[in-house]
Order: structure tokens, then C-alpha cells, then sequence
């Protein structure tokens, strides 16, 4: 900050009132003198306090330099599968956009490791902002795990990718900062077992609908030859224990596109779209028969938050 601009601009300020009030000033100005403070008593600009700035900037310094902390307390937690030291970053009161409590979270928590034993990742802080004692921090998520193989008839085992974007709301109790809330904009994972890891695959959707409506999922497989691929595309609700979906298997496309029309849920809870895939490489056996077998496995699955018809809608 320019101490001297200021000192000029509050000088320069108190001229131009003079100036345009000088009549009153003049008319009174034996008043003036009598209540005038003795010039040894009078405040000078040298003497006012600026350093509140200072001492709100150092605050805000600090408190993003404590959220950062939390979080990388919370990147190691996890990869630790330390579920007691998650639980003391999130609030008794927490709720994510899916209607979770910290329990329920906790819960799915656990049953990931379970699922994941070896799953790894690393959070990326975007933004931070902070109000007072309550902060929004914008974070991306990478997750990434070697998979074992579920299938003695596949040759190799398989990896998941999961991306994550979500804003984390925060609130400082006493010097700590704890997790009250999460709300996750985008999700996207990948599981692919044995050749179905050498696809390049993808699954979209709209981030989010009104509940009750229809929208377009759409699958994306690299095409290779000599494979032959087939998917399904479904939907489902957000809960736990989550439900399997049922599965409808479709060829996709030459360019390897498979579109689905879906339909929003009508109890306005965020939404899974699943993509399940199966891969095969047809061969002929010594006595000229086509033998057709599964080669690769894989599911894509991408998050759509419902919007409720239910709230209020502004209009202007």
C-alpha cells in the first residue's frame, strides 16, 4: 500500500472541502477558534493506525498457509487409510451434495479401501477463499490403483482412474480448519481390465439436469482392429449400499460411439451413468470353428447432479 498516495489524496481532500465551503467557514470561524483543540493535541495523518491492513492480510496469509496443511493432512490420511485421522478433519455436522453424512461417508470411505487396497492419489488446490472464519477451496483429485484380476478367463489384470472436482466448504474451529461440506462438480472413473486397458475410453454426460427429465450419455471406444466391442449404458442414483444397474449390451458404431437416451431420476438424488464394456478377439481353431472369446473388461462411469424442480426458481 502507498502511504504517501494516501497522505496526499486525505490533504488533497481536505483543501477541496475548504475551498467549497470556504463562506461557512468565514462565517464562523470565531465559533471555530473557541472549540478548536490546541494544536499539541491534534491528530496528524503520521499518527493513524494503517497497521490493521497489515495485521488482516497476515491473518488471511496465515489461515490459507493452515487450509493447505489440512488437506495435505488429508492426502496422507488417506493414502494411509488412516480412517480416525480423516474423521478428525470433517465436521460432526458434515453433509456432501449427495445427502452423505460424515458416517455415511466414512462408510463408502472404508468400503473403497476395501475395494482399492492399493489405490493412491493427490489433490490439486485451485482456489482458495476465505471469509472470516469460513473458507471455499476449489480442489481436483487424481486417484490411480493397479487392479486384480476378477476373472480367471482374463490374461492380465486391470487399473482404475478416478478424477474428481469438488469445492470444498470449510470452517476454522479455534486455530484448525475442518470440512463441512462437499460438493463434487465432476466425477469421472475408469476401471480396465487386460486388452480393455489398451482402449482409449471415455463416458459424457451433462453435469447437470433437472430431475425428471431426459438427457444423452454417450460412450467413446478407441476402435482396434480385429477386436469386437460391446457396451451398456445406464443410470442410476447416488446412494449406499449403491444398486447394479440393469444392463442392456449394444455393438457401438464403426467410429465406436454408443449414444443413450436416459432419464433423470424423480427423486432429485445425483446420478451415476455407467458405461459397461466388454471386448473380444475372434479366432479360428485348428478345426475351422470361430471361437469367440472375452478379452478385456471395463467400466466408465461419470457423475450428473439432479437438480430438484421442487426449489424455487427467481425469475426476473
Amino acid at each position: 500500500m502507498n502511504i504517501q498516495l494516501l497522505k496526499r489524496t486525505f490533504l488533497f481532500l481536505v483543501f477541496a472541502l475548504f475551498l467549497t465551503g470556504s463562506y461557512t467557514f468565514a462565517e464562523e470561524a470565531v465559533a471555530v477558534k473557541e472549540e478548536t483543540v490546541e494544536a499539541e493535541d491534534a491528530v496528524s495523518i503520521d499518527d493513524l493506525d494503517l497497521n490493521i491492513y497489515t495485521v488482516k492480510r497476515k491473518i488471511k496469509v496465515n489461515d490459507n498457509k493452515s487450509i493447505k496443511n489440512t488437506l495435505k493432512k488429508l492426502d496422507k490420511y488417506v493414502d494411509d487409510k488412516n480412517l480416525n485421522g480423516v474423521s478428525s478433519i470433517i465436521s460432526d455436522t458434515f453433509i456432501n451434495n449427495d445427502g452423505f453424512t460424515k458416517e455415511a461417508y466414512l462408510k463408502m470411505l472404508q468400503k473403497s479401501w476395501e475395494m482399492y487396497p492399493d489405490l493412491k492419489g493427490y489433490s490439486k488446490i485451485e482456489k482458495i477463499e476465505i471469509d472470516g472464519d469460513n473458507a471455499q477451496v476449489y480442489v481436483n483429485d487424481y486417484s490411480k490403483s493397479k487392479m486384480s484380476n476378477p476373472n480367471n478367463k482374463l490374461e492380465l489384470d486391470g487399473t482404475i482412474d478416478i478424477m474428481t472436482e469438488s469445492i470444498l466448504f470449510m470452517q476454522k474451529y479455534g486455530e484448525e480448519w475442518k470440512i463441512q461440506s462437499i460438493y463434487t462438480i465432476k466425477e469421472h472413473s475408469v476401471l480396465a481390465y487386460s486388452d480393455a486397458k489398451n482402449l482409449k475410453i471415455k463416458i459424457s454426460a451433462p453435469n447437470q439436469v433437472l430431475e425428471n427429465t431426459q438427457y444423452c450419455a454417450k460412450l467413446s471406444l478407441e476402435a482396434k482392429d480385429n477386436y469386437i466391442s460391446f457396451a451398456s449404458i445406464s443410470n442410476d442414483k447416488i446412494e449406499y449400499p449403491q444398486a447394479v444397474p440393469d444392463m442392456v449390451f449394444k455393438t457401438p458404431a464403426e467410429d465406436g460411439m454408443l449414444e443413450r437416451i436416459l432419464h433423470a431420476n424423480t427423486d432429485g438424488k445425483n446420478e451415476y451413468v455407467v458405461a459397461t464394456i466388454g471386448i473380444t478377439k475372434p479366432a479360428i481353431s485348428k478345426d475351422n470353428k470361430i471361437i469367440i472369446k472375452i478379452t478385456g473388461m471395463g467400466v466408465a462411469i461419470t457423475r450428473v447432479n439432479i437438480i430438484n424442480q421442487k426449489q424455487d426458481v427467481t425469475k426476473i
